[in-house]
């Protein structure tokens, strides 16, 4: 019993060891025998509980080992197929192949392709027309009317372009020539019909809002041209009182000192200053009364355009808010025409032509103190020409160039909106037409599918000859 054993396979040989010594131990006499007897015993069963542990640990790391085999196995295995499945996709993808699928599973491509194609025209073709008469609030007749119609649209769109996928691909030469052309003709009246309708589906909303937003500018445009109008006034009133007292101031010289004739008391020249004087003096005046008056609608003009861009400006129902801006632009129009009687220009311009016809031409035949006051008047258009220098320029400020005929005076409802606005929508009338006109792309390549399918098997016959 002094060699070690260096390996126990199983449970078996601790237990007969164990058995060895105690049965050893039975027959001994002596207790130092016992006591020895007692350690090789414990010696033996810590060595089998030890072999039954690494029995154990051993079996443990095997189940680990296998897993891991298994695992990259499987790996393997995947990578294997991952590569197949690439190289039959590298080889599917070639456009001979992908031709050929196409041509093999045309009936169901088609059918979905048109069934998807036909829903959108009937949903946009019924919101389309469904718009205006939810504007002037149609009944259910008219609204039964425009579902009849979409409906209709949908259908035809739908069997043209079936007729046309199942029967011009087997066409050639002239036939196919003139299929093309009922074809060309078939969903160019289709598109004629349609586009409007699905383009305004798309874009019937935001072209009202564009109408609502150049109405507010429009009345912007022209407060400002009042707000301007005013303050010019404000700045020539003080001008022409100015010019008036510095006539009149004249007037009382001439009369009092003769200062321009060589004569005191009133004549041609003193009334000549007068008159200058007068004249400015009234412009002056109906100015100031027309800027001061037009001065007090401006609060009221300003109101009424925010009031404006509070409905222009905003996202909501469009309806309700073209209703709202037009009615803001009839109170406008009706502040701006109260406006206008109070405008500067006719005083203007009636004060140009007093100025210029106020001194005729002297008799040249005169002498004396006549001639004397003829040169005088003569001075005096000649001081008032650039007075009237002046106003002519004022009165080119205070003619504004007419916008009525520049901005849009009211909201436009949605048909006519889509067709005024029609650069600023542009992508919604391609997408409308598209809408309409795009099986005729998928026609293009299964026609050209269909023919790569027939050399296809005319060279497989080759082949086999």
């Amino acid at each position: 019993m002094n060699e070690h054993p260096k390996r126990l396979h199983d449970d078996e040989t601790g237990h007969s060891a164990e058995n060895t010594i105690r049965h050893q131990g039975d027959n001994a006499d002596i207790p130092a025998q016992k006591s020895n007897a007692t350690r090789r015993q414990n010696y033996l069963g810590a060595i089998g509980r030890l072999a039954r542990k690494e029995h154990k640990h051993l079996a443990r790391i095997e189940e680990k080992a296998r897993a891991l085999l298994d695992r990259r196995a499987r790996e393997k295995k995947v990578k294997r197929r991952l590569a197949a499945v690439k190289r039959r996709l590298r080889k599917a993808n070639s456009p001979r192949d992908l031709l050929l699928a196409l041509a093999a599973h045309q009936e169901t491509l088609i059918t979905t392709f048109l069934t998807v194609v036909s829903g959108g025209i009937f949903v946009l073709t019924y919101s389309g027309i469904s718009m205006p008469m939810t504007e002037n609030r149609a009944g259910l007749i008219e609204k039964g009317h425009a579902l009849s119609f979409s409906l209709v649209i949908a259908v035809l769109s739908f069997v043209g372009w079936s007729a046309a996928f199942s029967i011009l691909p087997q066409l050639t030469g002239r036939r196919l020539a003139a299929g093309l052309t009922a074809a060309l003709l078939f969903v160019g009246s289709i598109a004629a019909i349609d586009a409007q309708y699905n383009v305004l589906g798309l874009g019937g909303p935001a072209a009202v809002q564009l109408s609502l937003i150049d109405t507010a500018r429009h009345y912007e445009e022209r407060r400002s041209d009042l707000l301007a109008s005013t303050m010019l006034a404000s700045q020539l009133v003080p001008a022409l009182k100015t010019q008036a007292a510095r006539f009149a101031a004249l007037e009382a010289s001439e009369i009092e000192t003769g200062a321009h004739s060589g004569r005191q008391g009133a004549g041609k020249v003193s009334e000549g200053f007068g008159q200058v004087a007068d004249i400015l003096g009234g412009a002056a005046a109906q100015v100031e009364a027309g800027m001061q008056a037009a001065q007090a609608l401006q609060e009221e003009v300003t109101a009424a355009i925010a009031q404006m861009k509070s409905h222009a400006y905003v996202v909501g129902d469009v309806r309700s808010r073209a209703q709202a801006v037009s009615e803001a632009a009839d109170r406008i129009d009706a502040l701006l025409g109260e406006a206008a009687r109070y405008d500067s220009r006719a005083s203007l311009a009636a004060t140009l032509a007093s100025l210029e016809s106020l001194f005729p031409t002297g008799d040249p035949s005169a002498s004396g103190f006549s001639a004397t006051q003829n040169a005088e008047l003569v001075a005096i258009s000649e001081m008032s020409k650039p007075v009237a220098a002046s106003l002519q320029d004022a009165l080119g400020k205070l003619a504004p160039a007419d916008r009525a005929a520049t901005g849009l005076a009211r909201p436009l409802d949605a048909m006519t909106a889509v067709r005024h606005y029609w650069q600023q929508l542009l992508p919604a009338w391609i997408a409308a037409i598209f809408v309409d006109t795009c099986p005729a792309l998928l026609l293009i390549i299964l026609i050209a599918a269909r023919r790569e399918a027939k050399r296809h098997d005319r060279n497989n016959e080759a082949d086999k000859l």
